[in-house]
Parts: C-alpha cells; structure tokens; sequence
C-alpha cells in the first residue's frame, strides 16, 4: 500500500478535531454507550491488548542502532496516539509510518517486519565503484515489499565522514529502507562532529519554537534532558536522522527530513511543504510561510546526505552479489526481560507469538578492505530532487488525485511552481573527506574510471583542485564515451613527483605512453598508489 492510500487509512480513523461538527457527534455518541458493559469490556480488551504490543516489541529487535531507532519513533507515534490522537504526529510521521504498520481500531501502529545486516560502507563504496556493480540493478527486484531491511554498519563511524555546505561534517552509522509498490522510504543515521558540550549549552538556552495550532499545548515529558545527544556514547557525534521518500517510478525524491536528537525534541528542517499547512491547504501563518520558503536553502546545507542515500539505493544488489559470504548470527533480544513476573507473562501471552522473537538474525558480511586515508566522490544524478508540487492533505472523506491524476482519498498532488523549493534541487556530489597534505607540490592523485572502457581500465592522474571537478571535465570531453567516476583518491604532500613514481611502477600495465590509462586489476593499483603516497607524506 503507497503512502497516499496509508494515509488515507489513517485519516479515516483518526478522532475528529475538536470544535467541529464530527467530533461533537463523536462524544455524543461515545457518551450513549459509556454505560454498555459490553462495549466498555471490548474497549478495555483492545486497550490492554495493545499496550501489550507496544510493550513486547519495544524489546524484541536485535538491539543493533537502526532497529533501536526505529523502536524509538514507533514509541513516539504510539505515545502520541494514546496521550494525544492522531491528528498530534510529529512531522517525522510523513516518511516514518512507512515503517510501521496501522492497526484499527486501537489506532496503533506495529513494526513491520524485520531484515537486519551488518557490513561495512567503506567495503559497500568499493563495491559501486567496481567492475562487480550490477548497473542494472533495480530495487524494486530485490526489496520485498512492507519489509524493513536495515543495513548497519560495522565499520567505526568515523571512518567514513562527509563533507557538507560549510563547515559541517557527518559521519554515517547505517540505513534502513522499506518499499511499498513503487515508493522507497529511507531512514539514515548519521552523526555531526562537533562539541557535543557545547551544542548542549546553545541548545539549552535557545528558546524553543511554536508548534503548530493543532500541536498546541504539547511538552516534552519532564524526566527527558535538553542536550545533544551523542551517536556513540562517549562520541563527538551529534545524533542525526536523516529521512526522506523517494518515488522510483519518477525517479524524484519528494521529501527531504533532517531531524537531530536533542535529548526532549528534535531540531528538524524538511522541504515538505504539507507540514506547514492545514488540511484546507493554507499556510498556518504569515510565519510558517516563511519558514516553509526558508527550508529549501537551509536543507541544501546537507544534501552531500541526501545524495548518500541515493549512492545506496544499491545497498539490496551489494548483499545479492555477497550473499555466498554472508555469516547468520542469533542475536538475543531483551524480551526475556519481561518474563520476570507472573504479571509480564500474562502481557507477552495478550501479544501474537509471531511477535516473540527472543533472538533475531542479523546477516553479518566479514569486511575485507585495507584501510587507507584516502577519498572518495561517488555521483547519482539519477534521483532528482522533486520541485512540480506537493501533498497536500485533505479532511477525511475528501477525494483528491495523484501526480499522474488517478483518484485517492484523504491527499491531493497540487502541481505548483515553486522558485524556493527549485533553488536548492540541483544534485551535488558525495564526497567521503579528510584534509589535503601540505608540501612542495600538494594535491591529489586519482584513479577514475569510465564504463564504456571496458573490464579493468582504469585512468591514473593528479589534480591540484578537487577530482570530482576533474571528473566533471573528462566527461565533458567529447573523446569520452561514458561518465567518469572517482573510484579512489588519496591527498598527498607531492603530487607531481607521486604521478610520476606510480606511473613509472606500473609502466607494464600502461595502454599507450602518451595517455595515462593503465589496464590492470584494482587490487595491483590500489597497492602500488598506497605505498607511494604514503612514503611521499611520510617523508614530508
């Protein structure tokens, strides 16, 4: 079921607002029946019942970072519904309910099923740059659909960060993804590095933000403390999840979320224009206009993010092509927890035994990559930033269209036009970053490769600026068939003499002396660019 139809749904059961015509006839209705014992017995049942859910499979993930964050929304959404209604989401709820399934008529919200690995990104990024990357490959052949596959990673944090607009540099710990027919909903965690020290003090004297009219009167719970919350405890990581939709019949991603961790909230940005508007279509104020017009030019300061989750759109097809390697292991869940009373017995037996999962696979792929300090840029301009319009929501029994005009409920598509949201949609490279050696020729030695050039071609090269803008310019030659990709790059203190050292060692492997294009495995160039960069930057 697609994200308009889910909706839908949801609507449809969701407690009309107060003041309206529909939520007086509600409590009218709800107070004849007050006095039922049948019904109050039915409600109380569906009550304990899902109480129980919530209570079992908060507990029963694999306790790997992806699963206790998808825990941690699902137990917001449940909260909000039980404390508040439907109607009081956070604004996270656009793209994260894909992850959850809706449960009439308690109105709550189980998690869907679960997928969960353990790899390497820095193996995965090898893997796309590579001769073995299928081009062909299509998520939707490999993703089940309303199956969540969280892709964790094994790898130390930082040893994979990247660089955004300014001065500010994330690291990536792993992956969630979940398709509905031809909708991808994606949740990454990543980490900011920064003073988490002094992020809290600014955070803890920064005056907190309206909420919107229907979110009004809403606190945090008073046990929870306002502070950047870490990644990794004891790191200089700022936790952030980053979300977003992506259509992959229109090849367009609708929605872009940024949500950092904030210990009592979360300081979000998103260019869903929807979340600044009223079920009617109208911005809340004069205010949430501006803001929404802001959003696309503050979002753009993190879209190197956004353009990661497009470069792993081939996540599915990297543990296809592993899967010979692929190592099971049982990971115990904290389930057991609940069966220390007589009490919790009788609430995991209220729960369905399909929900008992007191260990959980986790598919765990051995890392083989040596580590260098070396960069990398990887390009997927495939995936556009979508800019023709936005959902908007409708009062429930509405009926609207979709973007290509077929009829749903509760959601329209309004085709609009909008300059601020265009503006900051143009796709931008992906760039893993470490900082340039200083010394007397100082730059970059690269390795590239082109398609069209056949099995293990590879182009050898040094540059002064940045090699993506290198990339960028070998494929603008007409001689050049096919785009060019960074597959390796390393910073080095002599550029000049590393181009000529290397090139002198593979001379064997060289095609034709008058160009720098080298015909040999990846594993030989690899090796041969590593020790001589480092022995260049190590006598500088």
């Amino acid at each position: 079921m697609a994200f308009k139809n889910r909706m839908g749904e949801i609507n449809f059961w969701a407690i009309p607002l107060k003041g309206t015509p529909e939520r007086e006839q509600l409590e009218a209705a709800l107070k004849d029946r007050s006095s039922n014992p049948e019904i109050n017995k039915k409600i109380k049942a569906t009550i304990e019942n899902a109480k129980a859910l919530l209570a079992v499979q908060s507990l029963n993930g694999a306790d790997l970072p992806l699963d206790k964050m998808l825990r941690e929304y699902n137990n917001e959404y449940n909260n909000r519904v039980f404390q508040h209604s439907l109607r009081h989401m956070p604004t996270s709820f656009n793209t994260m309910e894909a992850f959850n399934e809706f449960l009439p008529p308690s109105a709550t919200f189980k998690i869907r099923k679960e997928k969960n690995y353990l790899i390497s990104f820095v193996d995965y990024l090898d893997y796309i740059t590579s001769r073995d990357a299928d081009p062909n490959s299509q998520p939707e052949d490999l993703l089940v659909p309303g199956v969540i596959y969280s892709y964790n990673g094994s790898h130390d944090p930082l040893e994979l960060s990247f660089k955004c607009s300014g001065d500010k540099e994330f690291c990536v710990s792993g992956i969630s993804m979940i398709r509905h027919e031809s909708e991808l909903n994606v949740m990454m965690l990543a980490g900011m590095i920064c003073d988490l020290d002094k992020e809290s003090e600014e955070l803890q004297t920064k005056k907190t933000e309206n909420s919107p009219p229907h979110k009004a009167g809403m606190t945090p719970d008073e046990s929870l403390t306002r502070e950047a919350v870490p990644l990794i405890d004891g790191s200089n990581l700022w936790k952030t999840i980053v979300h977003s939709r992506i259509d992959l019949k229109t090849k367009s991603m609708d929605v872009r979320y940024i949500a950092q961790d904030c210990g009592d909230s979360f300081i979000g940005l998103t260019d869903d224009v929807s979340t600044f508007m009223d079920d009617r279509g109208n911005f809340f104020s004069a205010q949430y206009e501006e803001m929404a017009k802001s959003m696309p030019t503050k979002i753009k300061e993190f879209q190197s993010l956004f353009e990661f989750i497009k470069v792993c759109i081939d996540l599915p097809a990297f543990l296809q092509h592993k899967e010979d390697e692929l190592i099971a292991e049982r990971h115990p869940t904290r389930l057991k927890e609940l069966q220390s009373s007589i009490k919790n017995k009788k609430t995991i037996k209220l729960v369905e035994k399909s929900e008992h999962y007191y260990f959980r696979n986790v598919l765990f792929l051995p890392s083989e990559v040596y580590r260098t300090n070396s960069n990398k840029t990887f390009f997927n301009h495939e995936i556009k930033i979508e800019t023709s319009g936005y959902w908007k929501t409708l009062p429930i029994g509405s009926l609207g269209q979709d973007k290509v005009g077929q009829p749903i409920h509760g959601r329209t598509w309004v085709e609009k036009t909008l300059s601020w949201v265009e503006a900051s949609a143009a796709p931008l490279h992906t760039r893993t970053a470490s900082k340039i050696k200083t010394g007397k020729n100082p730059g970059y030695i690269y390795v590239m490769r082109c398609a069209a050039h056949g099995k293990d071609i590879f182009k050898i090269g040094l540059t002064t600026r940045t090699t993506n803008i290198r990339a960028q310019e070998l494929t603008g030659e007409t001689s050049s068939p096919d785009q060019f990709l960074v597959v390796e790059d390393w910073d080095v203190a002599d550029c000049k003499l590393a181009e000529t050292l290397i090139h002198e060692k593979l001379d064997t492997y060289r095609i034709n002396q008058k160009r720098e294009f080298f015909k040999a495995r990846y594993n030989i160039i690899h090796s041969t660019v590593t020790e001589i960069v480092e022995r260049i930057n190590d006598s500088q």
